[in-house]
C-alpha cells in the first residue's frame, strides 16, 4: 500500500475512531475560513484519493473483523453464564 502523508493517515484514524469524513477533514487540515460545502468536497475527494481508499478499506475491515471476533466472545460468555447459571 502505498504511504500516506501525515494529514492523510490522520483523515483515516479520525473516520476510524467514528468520525463523519468533515469532521475527520476539519481536524486534520486546516479548514478554516472553507464553507461547509467545500469541506465536505475536499472530504470526499480525499476519501476518494487513490492513496486514501484503500486505507480506509483496510480500516473498515479490520473494524468489521473486531466487530465479529467480539460477537463472537460476547455469544460464548453469554453461554458461558448461562452453563453456569443451570448448574447452581
Amino acid at each position: 500500500m502505498a504511504q500516506l502523508t501525515e494529514k492523510q493517515e490522520s483523515f483515516c484514524s479520525k473516520i476510524a475512531a467514528g468520525r463523519s469524513k468533515s469532521q475527520a477533514y476539519r481536524e486534520s487540515y486546516d479548514a478554516r475560513g472553507m464553507s461547509e460545502q467545500s469541506i465536505w468536497c475536499e472530504a470526499h475527494r480525499l476519501s476518494v484519493h487513490p492513496k486514501v481508499a484503500p486505507r480506509l478499506a483496510e480500516i473498515q475491515s479490520e473494524c468489521s473483523e473486531r466487530l465479529v471476533s467480539s460477537a463472537i466472545a460476547d455469544r460464548e460468555e453469554v453461554r458461558l453464564f448461562h452453563n453456569l447459571r443451570s448448574q447452581i
